[in-house]
C-alpha cells in the first residue's frame, strides 16, 4: 500500500463480496478503475482457469505472489491476456515484503518451463548460499539470502529465532543477511523458485522436497494444480500427490507412469488422487491440512476371473503399498521398496507354496506371476539374478558390466549398442555381519562375472561406491595380467573428497534407480537384502521388519568404514579410465577432485565435467551426458579393434 500512497495512487481493499464470485471481483475492478490488481498466486491460477472472463480495460499491471506461480497457468492467462503486464513478485515480510520481481515475458515471447522470482531491485541485494552457507556458483541449488537496508532488525522478543535467520553476511563486511529458507537456482541471471528447506522430508531414509515433485507434475499441460504431501499410511510415511486434471486422459496411473520416467523412484508419489479442487482458506491460499488421505487396502474390480491365490496376492500388496493392485501391476512400479519387500516376502509364505525370496519378487513381480511361480524354478530363478542382461542388444560385442546396484544403470543399458549386464551377488559370502570391504566385493564380482558368463570382464561400469569397486576390480585384473580395455567411474567419491558426513551412498544409488523391473532390485535388497531377509523369514509371518533407521544407520556405516579402508591403501591403476564428475556436486572442490583422480589413472584416461549433483547423474536428461562420451569412446574402440584383426590377417 505504502508504495501505491507514496505516488498519489489509492488503494482499493478487497472485501468478502469480491471473494464471492470472479464475476464478482472484476466487476468491482472495472467499476473502481483499479489499474494495478496485486492477486494471491492461487487465486491467478483459478482466473487463469476461466477463459470466459475478461480483466476489465482499466487494468495494466497485475502483479502475483505468495505462492510459487504455475508456468502453464501463465500460458493459459496469456491466450486471452497476451500483452498485458504481468509480474511474478517476491518477497518476505522479514525484508520489508518485496524484494524481487520478474516480468512474465508475453504471448509472443513465449512463457517458459519454468518462471522466475527474478532479480533483486533498488537497494536489496540477493545471493545463494550453498550447503555451507556460503555464495555458491550460477546454476547450483541452494538458500535464497537476502541482503540490504530493508533487512529487519529481528523478530521482537525471540532471540533464538532471530540469531538463526539474521546473520553477518558471509561475503564481509558489516552488513546482515535474511536467510529466507527457500531453495532457488539462479539461471541466466534470475532466480528460480525451488521449494523451501525447512518443508524437506524424510521417507524411508530419502530426503525429498515435495515442491520438486509437484513442479514435475505440473509440467503436463493436462494438469491444473497439484498439491504433494507427506501423508501417513498404517505406521508408515508416504508420499501422495493431490491432482486437479484439466483433462479426463490425467489419471493417476498416468502421472505415476509420466513421473516413472524423469523422477528417482524415492520421488515417484505412493498415491495420486485426482480431486475436481484443492480446498482453500479465505485468503485464497490452499488448505493443505484438508487435504487427507483415506486410505483403504483394496485390489482392482477389474480381476475378472482371478484364481484365488492371484486375488490373495494382489490383495497383500494393496496391504503393504496402500494402493489399489490388479493381476498386472508390479510391486515395485506400484510403490514398492526394499523394505516394503521384504515385508511382502514374509507375507507371502502364508499364500504360496514355497517361500519366495526378495529375487523372486523382482524376477516376478506381479499377482499374476507370481502366483503361477512353481517351487522346482524357485533355485534356477536365484541363480539366474547373479547376472542379470539390462538391454536387447544382442550378443556380439563386447559387454559392459554396471556392478554395485543391478537397477541403477538401466537408462545408460538401453543406449548402449552392445550387451549390458548388471550383477546381483550372494550377500552372506560378501557382507558377514556387514564387515564389508572393496576389495572382498570386488573379487565377489569377478568370481561371479567369471562362472556365468565364462571370461573376465574387459568393459565395467560402476557408479558412486560402485566406481571404487569397479575400479578395485580393474586393479585386481590388472594383477592377473587381464587389464580390461576401460573402467568407466560414475561421480567416484572418497571421504576426503566431501565435507559432508556421513556419507550416505545408498540413499545416492537408489535416488537414481528407475522404476521398472529391474529397478525393483534396489541396492539394500541387492547387497544386505537377503541377510536381512534370512532373518525376517525366521521370524512371525507378520512381525515387523527390523528397524528401519537402525537398519541404515548401520549400512551407512559399513559403507563409510569401507570407504576410509580403501582410500588408505588406493594405488594407481595404469589402465584407461573414463571417469565422470558431478559438476553441483563438489562445486569449488572440483578442480581438487579431477587432479586427484587423473593421478590415480593412466595417462590415456579422460574426465568429463557433467551438469547436475551427484543424484542426477543417472536419470533424465543429465544422462545423455554420460552415454555421448561413453558410447564416442566405445566406437573408436571398436575401430581399434577391427583394424587389428585385419592387420593379423
Amino acid at each position: 500500500m505504502l508504495p501505491t500512497w507514496l505516488v498519489g495512487g489509492r488503494v482499493v481493499v478487497r472485501d468478502d463480496a469480491m471473494l464471492d464470485s470472479f464475476e464478482g471481483l472484476l466487476a468491482r475492478v472495472g467499476s473502481e478503475a483499479v489499474t494495478v490488481l496485486q492477486l494471491p498466486t492461487a487465486l491467478f491460477h483459478e482466473l487463469a482457469e476461466r477463459s470466459d472472463l475478461r480483466l476489465p480495460p482499466s487494468v495494466r499491471l497485475v502483479v502475483l505472489g505468495g505462492e510459487k506461480v504455475s508456468a502453464a497457468a501463465c500460458r493459459r492467462f496469456r491466450e486471452h491476456e497476451p500483452t498485458l503486464r504481468l509480474v511474478n513478485a517476491y518477497g518476505p515480510t522479514e525484508v520489508t515484503v518485496t524484494s524481487m520481481f520478474a516480468d512474465v515475458p508475453t504471448a509472443d515471447e513465449g512463457v517458459p518451463e519454468s518462471v522466475p522470482i527474478g532479480r533483486p531491485f533498488g537497494a536489496c541485494e540477493a545471493f545463494v548460499a550453498d550447503w555451507r552457507g556460503l555464495p555458491a556458483v550460477e546454476g547450483v541449488r541452494g538458500e535464497l539470502c537476502l541482503a540490504g537496508p530493508q533487512v529487519a532488525l529481528g523478530y521482537h522478543d525471540r532471540p533464538a529465532q532471530t540469531a538463526a535467520v539474521f546473520l553477518p553476511d558471509p561475503r564481509g563486511g558489516s552488513g546482515r543477511i535474511y536467510r529466507t529458507g527457500d531453495l532457488v537456482r539462479i539461471r541466466d541471471g534470475a532466480a528460480h523458485f525451488e521449494g523451501r528447506r525447512d518443508t524437506q522430508v524424510k521417507i524411508r531414509g530419502f530426503r525429498i522436497e515435495p515442491g520438486e515433485v509437484e513442479h514435475a507434475i505440473q509440467r503436463d499441460p493436462g494438469v491444473a494444480q497439484v498439491v504433494v504431501k507427506v501423508v501417513s499410511v498404517g505406521d508408515a510415511a508416504s508420499l501422495a500427490a493431490f491432482v486437479v486434471p484439466r483433462s479426463p486422459s490425467v489419471t493417476a496411473d498416468s502421472i505415476r507412469a509420466r513421473l516413472a520416467q524423469t523422477l528417482p523412484p524415492a520421488l515417484v508419489p505412493q498415491h495420486v488422487l485426482t480431486l475436481n479442487t484443492l480446498p482453500r482458506r479465505p485468503g485464497g491460499k490452499v488448505d493443505r491440512e484438508a487435504l487427507v488421505l483415506d486410505v483403504v487396502p483394496r485390489t482392482r474390480s477389474d480381476l475378472g476371473d482371478a484364481s484365488p491365490t492371484e486375488r490373495k496376492v494382489a490383495l497383500l500388496f494393496a496391504e503393504v503399498l496402500g494402493v489399489e493392485v490388479g493381476l498386472d501391476d508390479d510391486f515395485f512400479q506400484s510403490g514398492g521398496d526394499s523394505l516394503r519387500a521384504l515385508r511382502v516376502v514374509g507375507l507371502l509364505a502364508d499364500v504360496l507354496d514355497t517361500p519366495p525370496t526378495v529375487a523372486t519378487l523382482i524376477a516376478r513381480g506381479t499377482p499374476r506371476a507370481l502366483a503361477a511361480w512353481r517351487p522346482e524354478r524357485a533355485d534356477a530363478a536365484a541363480d539366474a539374478d547373479e547376472v542379470v542382461k539390462l538391454n536387447e542388444f544382442p550378443e556380439g560385442r563386447t559387454p559392459l558390466y554396471g556392478v554395485v546396484g543391478l537397477h541403477l544403470y538401466t537408462h545408460v543399458a538401453r543406449a548402449m549398442h552392445r550387451p549390458f549386464y548388471g550383477l546381483y551377488v550372494d550377500e552372506e559370502v560378501a557382507f558377514p555381519d556387514l564387515a564389508l570391504r572393496i576389495p572382498t566385493l570386488a573379487r565377489r564380482y569377478l568370481d561371479v562375472i567369471e562362472k556365468r558368463r565364462g571370461e573376465p570382464p574387459k568393459l565395467l561400469v560402476g557408479f558412486s561406491f560402485g566406481a571404487l569397486v569397479a575400479f578395485e576390480m580393474a586393479q585386481q585384473l590388472d594383477a592377473r595380467g587381464r587389464r580390461p580395455d576401460l573402467v568407466v567411474m560414475l561421480d567416484p567419491r572418497l571421504p576426503h573428497m566431501l565435507e559432508r558426513r556421513p556419507l550416505d551412498p545408498l540413499r545416492d544409488l537408489v535416488a537414481v534407480a528407475r522404476r521398472d523391473r529391474l529397478a525393483a532390485a534396489t541396492h539394500l535388497s541387492g547387497v544386505i537384502g537377503s541377510k536381512l531377509e534370512r532373518v525376517f523369514t525366521r521370524l512371525a509371518p507378520r512381525a515387523d521388519v527390523p528397524d528401519e533407521a537402525e537398519t541404515r544407520d548401520d549400512r551407512d556405516r559399513a559403507y563409510q568404514r569401507a570407504l576410509e579402508l580403501y582410500e588408505r591403501d588406493i594405488r594407481h591403476y595404469p589402465g584407461r579410465a573414463l571417469i565422470y564428475l558431478a559438476r553441483d556436486e563438489f562445486m569449488a572442490r572440483l578442480p581438487e577432485v579431477e587432479t586427484t583422480w587423473r593421478g590415480l589413472v593412466g595417462l590415456d584416461s579422460r574426465v568429463e565435467i557433467v551438469p547436475g549433483t551427484h543424484a542426477d547423474l543417472l536419470r533424465e536428461p543429465f544422462v545423455e551426458e554420460i552415454n555421448r562420451p561413453l558410447a564416442s569412446l566405445l566406437r573408436r574402440r571398436s575401430s581399434v579393434a577391427i583394424r587389428a584383426v585385419r592387420a593379423e590377417g
